[in-house]
């Protein structure tokens, strides 16, 4: 009974999907922005586990408060989550995506307002700048 959008720049699904769900392609930027705001959860399905993907996705969300799901392994998982602190980690199994998605909804559980904290804290442009900066500089 859950709508589900699948947000992508590429995406083409190979099985025919329930009526639930809806494929919006051709996505990308700040065209992203009224999905991640209107969404009550958003699930960052990572193919490649390998590369680092989905950055500009998951800190986004992070700062619009929003619960995140990630699928694991994956590096995105390992450099920005902290699961069921600042988001959510799970395998990429249908079952226990399902479970994941099923506690969200049953208990209410929101990890937004501790993703924003995570992501004004380590990840914001400001402190990522910071970083940058202490990094390269040089005394003479």
């Amino acid at each position: 009974n859950i709508k589900l959008y699948i947000i992508s720049d590429e995406y083409k699904p190979v099985i025919n999907i329930p009526n639930n769900v809806k494929i919006i392609n051709n996505i990308s930027g700040e065209e992203q922005y009224p999905y991640i705001l209107g969404c009550k959860l958003l699930i960052l399905p990572i193919k490649d586990s390998n590369i680092c993907s989905g950055d500009t996705v998951l800190l986004t969300a992070m700062s619009f408060k929003k619960t995140v799901i990630i699928t694991t392994p994956s590096t995105l998982a390992e450099m920005y989550i902290k699961d069921r602190i600042n988001g959510l980690l799970v395998k990429k199994t249908h079952g226990e995506l399902k479970k994941l998605v099923d506690m969200v909804e049953k208990e209410n559980v929101n990890l937004g307002e501790l993703a924003r904290l995570s992501y004004k804290k380590n990840f914001s442009r400001f402190v990522m700048g910071k970083k940058v900066g202490k990094y390269i500089r040089i005394d003479i």
